[in-house]
């Protein structure tokens, strides 16, 4: 390759599109599929996208297994994780190729650190209380502290040198008894050994491994048992809806759990969740699973770190590394943002809910659906509407029948999903030196223009959207142009032999739904699969095109490769060392 410059984005595609096409080889041979069918399937479910064109209660064990696993490892929680699996990678290449020579520079520059250290009144002994009394003013820090358009300062402010001086005479000291040898080689450096060449950025990215790694998996088993112990204990009439169909209770607990963990949308129950629409307990842990598992996962994760950093003594390097995370988020993960991108990205995503609940508590009170149910369980079905429809795909209603206005909320909130986390990653872009995730074409954040910035981001995604939805519909208005322009009623269950005619809107729904990578549907009365089961077979090609488009939108085009160890200047002559940014002279050990 000539240029490295798109190695994150194609990386991703090649990944999504080939863990696609598996369901071929994969679904196929069974017999009960077509292969446009199969790759459907796989599309959906390798995008988290959602829509299908048969129930999932149809499928064999073993293909419901493969829709079960391959969300799990094209999920954007887990490519996050081979995010850090790779900075760490590249730190350690870096440790390997370095660590030998810094070694020898730090033995002989050690007798001369106390003197110098002494000269600014910070003796190594010292340093451990000192480090811990610059840093009381951050650990008393909220975990969601400062405005979403503050700007930081500068790298060379006053608090930043005199954190640097504190963690030097620490360090000082540390390094006396460093685990070094005399005689150490790059080979055989130890966990410990790499953990000081690596500095505090190397043991954040190690700190943050553990952490999102057992997030991921422990949500999903939190989900799981959850479900699975209010199903053994639930009223006789939802263990009847689950033997009616053929699924086992242990099976639907944890299927639907890792379906709303990655916001994927398949349902075992062939008509989402509206058997389950007056239990309060499933909806309230969904919506919570649908939460933690994209929409929220950066303000979880950032109160996770804060917590953690509140409980670990004072002085540890878990709390150092607590620190630096919540200090330079963007920094190590892509999806770790400021305190007051944060807050805002909260802000927004509650404020969006709380307008959709109402909006279908409001429009929809004479709906058979919705009138049927008290005050409480309204509000928790609408909640769990409110948050599926922006990414998990599950509903508790038959969509076709609500209000029109509560679809056109659905069609928009599935529109705009995206934009509260792109939102925040552009923010943050500005504020971080460097982030982990570079985006193409970036513009030079003026902090004068702050509006103006987001503003013009906006404007692009925007239209970047709305051409590729534009041609998806219109393919479609081609392709399905006999069924929109049959003049009979739509097929009933009853006369599914009759037309298969549908409207114009509901594929504009459709195609809004695959993009967002949301999956939920309008349907149709012949099935109670989506829309798209209807469609022909460049139809559904063209809604797999939309999927995984969809599911690359507001991603970085690459990753940062830029690895600087934090005695690494010991090496440059000094042209290059005054030569180099302050960031870089001043980073942490």
């Amino acid at each position: 390759m000539r240029s490295l410059a798109f190695n994150f984005i194609t990386l991703h595609y090649a990944w999504v599109v080939f863990m696609g096409l598996l369901s071929l080889p994969i679904l196929l041979p069974y017999g009960n599929l077509a292969a446009i069918d199969a790759y459907f399937f796989g599309a959906s479910a390798s995008t988290m996208s959602g829509l299908n064109t048969h129930d999932c209660k149809d499928l064999a064990l073993y293909q419901q297994l493969y829709i079960y696993f391959v969300p799990l490892l094209t999920n954007l929680g887990f490519v996050n994780i081979m995010v850090v699996v790779v900075r760490l990678y590249w730190f350690n290449k870096r440790i390997d190729k370095l660590g030998h020579a810094l070694i020898r520079a730090r033995r002989r520059l050690a007798p001369d650190a106390s003197p110098a250290l002494d000269a600014l009144g910070l003796a190594p002994e010292s340093g451990a209380t000192r480090s811990a009394s610059a840093s009381t003013h951050q650990d008393n820090e909220s975990p969601l502290q400062r405005s979403p358009l503050q700007r930081s300062e500068p790298s060379v402010s006053q608090d930043w040198v005199h954190e640097e001086k504190t963690t030097l005479a620490r360090l000082s000291g540390r390094r006396k008894t460093t685990t070094l040898g005399r005689d150490a080689d790059v080979d055989t450096l130890t966990s410990k050994d790499r953990d000081e060449i690596g500095g505090v950025e190397y043991r954040s990215l190690k700190l943050l491994l553990k952490v999102v790694t057992v997030y991921f998996f422990g949500i999903h088993l939190l989900g799981g048992f959850g479900l699975l112990g209010w199903i053994q204990y639930a009223d006789a009439k939802y263990t009847n809806n689950l033997r009616e169909i053929g699924q086992d209770q242990k099976w639907w607990a944890f299927y639907t759990a890792q379906s709303m963990m990655d916001n994927l949308g398949f349902s075992l129950t062939p008509d989402s969740m509206a058997p389950f629409r007056d239990a309060v307990w499933p909806l309230l842990l969904m919506s919570f699973l649908g939460l933690a598992g994209e929409t929220l996962y950066p303000v979880f994760l950032r109160f996770i770190l804060w917590t953690l950093s509140r409980l670990a003594p004072r002085g540890s390097p878990m709390r150092e590394s607590c620190r630096f995370l919540l200090k330079h988020p963007r920094r190590c993960y892509t999806l770790l943002f400021p305190s007051g991108t944060t807050w805002a990205l909260l802000s927004i995503i509650s404020a969006l809910n709380a307008f959709d609940t109402l909006l279908i508590v409001v429009l929809d009170r004479h709906n058979p659906q919705v009138a049927g149910l008290d005050v409480g369980k309204r509000i928790a079905a609408a909640l769990f509407q409110a948050v599926a429809s922006r990414h998990a795909g599950m509903t508790p209603y038959t969509l076709a029948d609500v209000h029109p206005a509560v679809q056109v909320s659905l069609l928009v909130m599935m529109y705009i999903s995206a934009y509260p986390v792109a939102l925040s990653v552009w923010t943050s872009n500005a504020y971080e030196e460097r982030p982990v995730g570079l985006y193409a074409a970036e513009a030079r954040y003026d902090e004068n223009k702050g509006l103006s910035y987001l503003v013009r981001h906006m404007q692009q995604q925007l239209s970047f959207d709305l051409w590729y939805i534009f041609i998806g519909i219109f393919l479609l208005a081609v392709s399905e142009s006999s069924k929109i322009q049959d003049s009979n009623e739509p097929a009933s269950p009853q006369t599914c032999q009759l037309s298969l005619s549908f409207e114009i809107f509901p594929i504009f729904f459709e195609v809004v739904s695959a993009y967002a990578n949301v999956g939920i549907s309008l349907g149709h009365a012949s099935t109670t699969a989506s829309l798209s089961a209807r469609f022909s077979v460049v139809g559904k090609l063209v809604i797999c095109a939309m999927m995984i488009r969809g599911r690359h939108r507001a991603l970085p085009s690459k990753l940062d490769r830029a690895v600087m160890l934090p005695d690494e200047h010991l090496l440059e002559g000094p042209e290059e060392e005054a030569s180099r940014p302050m960031m870089d002279r001043t980073s942490w050990p």
